[in-house]
């Protein structure tokens, strides 16, 4: 490290006036990167966990898989994997479970969310890479949601065809709520 910061090529970086002009921004610039990888590892998850939840003839992934969508700049090409990935296990698992369901779960939103990063990462002018990354942003969240509704969906018809019933959150709440002790008590 002492030897990178007496290298004369290193000193005259530090010294550029593009490099200075950039230097109050490295904050921001590296905490909004930490940031998108949080995101995409918690993206990630739940499509693992997603994943899970299917049954192992029905998997076109195995559900660690996921994770290589954190690796920037392969994420590029990952996107469109797990799209289709996940969208072919969906459907598998959705027809033995023999529940109605889209042609191609997240097939849309997940298609949108891959292209708009891959438009996102070329060098264009500066106003598309705007749109692009708006738009990513979007597609992104858009995502996620649909597969979180996959998922409880796939929770539901599991435990539905275990016999059990399955409770909303609002009869889950007002059960707790009359486990607790009263105050007259």
């Amino acid at each position: 490290m002492e030897e990178l910061l007496k290298d004369p090529q290193f000193q005259e970086l530090l010294k550029d006036p593009q490099f200075q002009a950039i230097l109050p921004y490295l904050p921001y610039i590296i905490g909004l990167s930490i940031l998108q990888i949080v995101l995409w590892l918690l993206l990630a998850n739940t499509i693992r966990t997603t994943l899970l939840l299917v049954q192992k003839g029905n998997r076109f992934m195995t559900p660690g898989q996921a994770f290589l969508m954190a690796l920037p700049l392969f994420n590029i090409y990952w996107n469109f994997q797990v799209v289709r990935h996940l969208r072919d296990s969906l459907n598998n698992e959705f027809f033995d479970r023999k529940v109605p369901i889209d042609e191609n779960p997240t097939q849309r939103e997940g298609s949108m969310f891959a292209w708009s990063y891959l438009v996102r990462n070329f060098p264009l002018p500066n106003v598309i890479i705007y749109i692009a990354m708006f738009s990513n942003f979007v597609a992104f969240f858009m995502y996620w949601r649909k597969i979180a509704e996959y998922k409880k969906l796939l929770k539901e018809t599991a435990a539905l065809a275990e016999g059990e019933v399955v409770a909303d959150e609002a009869e889950i709440e007002e059960e707790y709520r009359n486990s607790l002790p009263s105050a007259e008590e």
